[in-house]
C-alpha cells in the first residue's frame, strides 16, 4: 500500500479520459451487491447455526478427534 501513493499521479493520469459516467454508476453499484451479499451469507449462517443447535454436544465431542475441527465436525453433523 505504501508503494501505490506516489504513483496516483500516474494512475489518475491513466484513468483520465476513459473513465465515462457509465463507470462510475458500475462502480457506485458494487458495494451495494457486495452488502446484500454480506447480508444473505449471513443470513444463511445464523440459520444453519441454529439448525446444527441441537447436535452441539454431538459436534464438540467429535472435535477431541484429531483432525476433526469445528468446519469439519459442522460437515458431519450435516
Amino acid at each position: 500500500m505504501h508503494r501505490l501513493r506516489p504513483r496516483i499521479p500516474a494512475l489518475t493520469e491513466a484513468l483520465t479520459g476513459r473513465f465515462s459516467d457509465h463507470h462510475a454508476c458500475l462502480a457506485r453499484q458494487h458495494p451495494d451487491l457486495i452488502d446484500g451479499h454480506t447480508h444473505a451469507i449471513e443470513a444463511v449462517t445464523e440459520r444453519i447455526k441454529a439448525t446444527i443447535e441441537p447436535f452441539g454436544a454431538f459436534r464438540e465431542l467429535i472435535c477431541t478427534i484429531p483432525g476433526i475441527n469445528t468446519g469439519v465436525a459442522d460437515i458431519i453433523c450435516a
